[in-house]
Formats: C-alpha cells, structure tokens, sequence
C-alpha cells in the first residue's frame, strides 16, 4: 500500500524533533500509530508493507547507515505489532473498533505491551550492531517506550474512530460551544507554556481541564479529537522552549497519562451514551408494546361493553321488523321501538370513541354518574355468567344519592374488570358456591367543611384470594394474578380510577378472598 509507506514516511519526518542521537529517537512516534491503524483496520495481510515502511522511514528521515540492523529491527516491529493486532481483531467492537471501556481497556494492554517489546528489542538489536553502547540501553530504551505509546495512543484511536464517522451538521449553538471549547485548549497549552521555562510543567494539569470537557460533551470522539490537538499544540511550542531531549522524558510522561485519561473517560462517556440510547430505544418499544397488549387486554372488556348494547339494539330491530309485518302497524309502537334500538347503537359509539380518546389523547369526558345505576348495569350484564358459576353478587349500597363527576364509560369499565377478576378466580379455583359484596359508603372527613364528601366502592369475595407473592406488584404491568391474560387488566384500571380523581387498592377480604377499593370524590 503506497499510500501507508508514503504517510509513514511523511508522519517520520514531521515528527522528527528534540532527537536523542545517535538513533534519533523522538518524543513522539506517529508512525507507529499509522501502522496499528493499518493492522488492526484493514487487516494482518497487509504486514509485508510495514518493514518496508520502516526501512524507507528510517532512511527517509535519519539516513542511518546500519541496513542489517535496521532490517531486523523493522522485521522485530512487524511481528510485535502483527501479533497485538491479531489480539485487538478478536477483542474490540467489530474487530476494529473502541466502543466501550473493555475495548479500551485491551487496547491499552496490547499498546503498553507491545510497545515494551519494540522498543526493547528495537535498542538491542542497535546495542548488539555496535551503534549504542550497552550503558546507555535503559534511556534510550524508556524514551523510545514512550514516544511509540504516545504516538499509539494518539494516533491509532483518532483514526480508528474517525473511519467511517459521519459528524451530524452542528447549529450555531453547538458551533459556538466547539469554538469555546477549541478556545480553551489552545488557552491551557498557552498557560502551560507561556515562558521557556522548565518548571511549567508544574502546571500541565491545567491541560486537562478543557480535555475533560470536551471528552464530557462528545464522548470518544472528542477524547481523540483533543488528545490529538493537545499533542500537535505541543509538539509545536517545543522547538521555541528549553525543553532538551535529556528532560523531554518528563513532558512523554505527563503526555502518556493525559492520553490514558483522555481515552478512558472518552470510552466510558461513549459507552453511557450508548447504554442511555439503548435504554430508551428498549422503553419505547415497551410503551409500544404496552400499548398493543393493553388493547389485548382490553379487547375483551370491549366485548362485554359493545356485546349489550348490540345485542338489544339487534332484538329491537328485529322487533320492528315483526312489527311492519303486522297486518296493522302500531306506528307509536315501532317509533319507541326504533328509538331504543338508536339509544343502543349510539352507547356501543360512545364506548369506541371514549376508550379510543383516552388511550391516544388522555381524554376524559367527566359529567354527574349515579354509582349504583352504574353498579348495576355491570352486576346485570354479569349476572348470567355469576349464576352458572354459582356466585351470588349483592350490591349493597347505604343510600341511592351517591354520584360523583367522573368519565362513566372508564369507571364502568374499572368495575367490570374488577368483578370479571372475582368471577375469574371462582371458576379457575374450581369453586361451585360463592358471593361477591359490592358495596358502597360515604367516608366522613375530619372536617367536613372543607374536604370534599369521598366514596368508597367494596368489593369483596369470599374465593382464594391473591398469592402472598404478588401483592406488591398486584397493579404493575404484567403481572397475572390469572393463569390466563397478560397481567395488565388492573393496571389499566388503576391508571383509569387515577384519570378520574380516584384511587383503587387491594387489601385482604375479611370473607376470606379478595377485596378491591375505588375510592372516589363525590358530588
């Protein structure tokens, strides 16, 4: 790959400063992080362009002339850097990405390890040439250490996260806040360097402070984006300062662990924002999903409610059909007749419509509701299916002026779904005999002249009751207390007594079962 050796080369040179002769080693290798890219983005096969990389390189840019040494040492590095690849192709995101803390984590293991390995073999194979007197091993040895992490760790991430990354068009909010951010990188490097003098270093620290702002606001991208600025930033302002190669080994120091920072923080800000993404992608499909088995559910609810008020809009039709065919037409008979049929058919809309509003709208039609007419229309629609159970329903109310202003199609149907449940559970529990007590009373406030009148609708039921296991999550979304159905019946109708002012609990029943309360504001 030409373009590989000819940006090795060209990154060789520009990165060619402070050298600590007679090797000429760097305080940074960008190269090294070109090859890493290389390796572990398009692939181990492409290994023979990296000795041949290194050998033009190092002619290129220091013209050394020790071509048996240089030879093994650029075969040393293809085989390190070969082998780290290989790792990081089984262990990162897709085989060549840092999506997350583990992948950082094993590219910092592999980075740190292999950089270990080059540049000690790297400095050997120059001592044993003859180039390098063995004293002087464990210098150029930690320099050369550094330089090739840095370069990695700079270098290798940027492009790897920039391979393919489409950057959405900023607004000028978010071009002004890059503009302060940029700002203030260019600021801290000003601060840390405004005088040639070595102990600056004491405020490198200020370094990291718009680092981590940066990282805070845009993740990994950012991290490499300004890891890679920050290094550039420095590289230019060394030549202008008395920092010599002997006390460059501080500032590959201080760089090497603002890389490490920059990267885990931006790992782990990507890796949240993922996780965040993730968490509302799967609690939008849940809503979704709520919403499709909450029509389930309430499908058969639907049925009881429409079935009534079709049935006898269906017998009076079929009324005033007998009644044409009468040999003299009783003309006030068919009118109240078709009248009633109108009455039915328009309550089976009101039921669609209502639930329909609510469900998508939070619409709520509240007006003046007569609890025991109420009561009893349920308890009469249920009364053929109590029978043949065996189930006696008594309604026992302390008075018939109790009305409150709700939505009476939800409270109707919080009631069938309450007294279905009961029904529900005699007949699974094999049951043949049983009674259900509906009743309803007034809750008398501590003053009454100011808290408004509450009532309070019972029902309770001598059957088997709920399992102890399930009472505290009795009304959360899908928890059946039923062999049958997807456990979401007395959560709607809870949110339904909520939608309307009111409140509805379980407690243990006295009778030995179930008791449910609606407690509601009253008129």
């Amino acid at each position: 790959m030409l373009a590989y050796v000819v940006g090795h080369a060209v990154l060789d040179r520009i990165s060619y400063i402070v050298p600590v002769l007679p090797l000429g080693i760097s305080p940074w290798n960008p190269p090294s992080g070109l090859t890493m890219f290389l390796l572990v983005g398009f692939g181990i096969r492409y290994w023979p362009t990296v000795p041949v990389a290194c050998i033009v390189s190092e002619f290129f840019t220091r013209g050394l002339p020790t071509p048996v040494p240089l030879l093994f040492a650029a075969c040393w590095i293809t085989l390190v850097y070969s082998l780290s690849a290989l790792v990081l192709k089984r262990r990162l995101s897709q085989g060549s990405r840092i999506e997350s803390l583990a992948d950082f984590g094993w590219f910092l293991g592999c980075t740190l390890v292999s950089t270990l390995a080059v540049a000690a073999g790297y400095v050997a194979i120059f001592t044993l040439g003859g180039a390098l007197h063995w004293p002087d091993f464990s210098a150029h040895f930690i320099r050369f250490w550094i330089g090739e992490a840095n370069g990695i760790l700079v270098v290798t991430p940027l492009l790897l996260t920039l391979r393919g990354w489409r950057p959405n068009r900023p607004d000028n909010r978010e071009l002004l806040e890059l503009l302060a951010q940029g700002s203030s990188l260019g600021l801290a490097l000003w601060f840390v360097f405004r005088e040639p003098n070595l102990e600056q270093f004491q405020f490198f620290y200020v370094l990291f402070l718009p680092m981590l702002w940066i990282v805070a606001r845009h993740g990994l991208i950012g991290a490499v984006i300004s890891l890679a600025a920050t290094q550039l930033g420095l590289i230019a302002v060394v030549p202008g300062t008395e920092l010599f190669a002997v006390s460059f080994i501080r500032y590959q120091f201080l760089m090497l662990s603002l890389c490490v920072t920059g990267l885990t923080m931006g790992a782990l800000a990507s890796q949240r924002a993922r996780a965040d993404a993730a968490v509302h992608e799967k609690t939008a499909l849940l809503s979704r999903t709520l919403q499709m088995a909450a029509a389930g559910e309430l499908s058969s609810t639907l049925t009881h409610e429409l079935n009534q008020p079709i049935t006898a809009s269906t017998n009076y039709l079929s009324a005033c059909r007998l009644l044409i065919e009468q040999p003299e037409l009783d003309r006030e008979r068919l009118a109240d007749t078709l009248i009633k049929a109108d009455q039915e058919v328009r309550r089976a809309a009101g039921v669609v419509h209502r639930l329909r509003d609510f469900f998508q709208h939070g619409t709520i039609v509240r007006e003046p509701v007569d609890l025991p007419a109420l009561i009893g229309r349920v308890e009469r629609r249920l009364a053929a299916r109590a029978a043949r159970l065996g189930i006696s329903v008594d309604l026992r109310a302390e008075s018939e002026l109790f009305r409150v202003q709700a939505d009476a199609v939800q409270l109707e149907l919080v009631l069938n779904n309450l007294l279905t449940n009961a029904l529900d559970a005699y007949e699974q529990a094999g049951r043949a005999r049983g009674q259900v007590v509906i009743t309803v009373s007034n809750l008398v406030a501590d003053d009454v002249s100011k808290a408004p009148r509450r009532i309070l609708i019972g029902i309770d039921d001598d059957g088997p009751g709920i399992p102890a296991d399930l009472m505290a999550r009795l009304f959360e979304p899908f928890t059946p207390s039923k062999s049958t159905g997807l456990g979401l019946g007395l959560a709607i109708s809870r949110t339904l007594a909520e939608a309307n002012g009111g409140e509805l609990h379980y407690l243990p029943s006295t009778r030995g079962g179930s008791r449910f309360e609606l407690l509601l504001q009253g008129l």
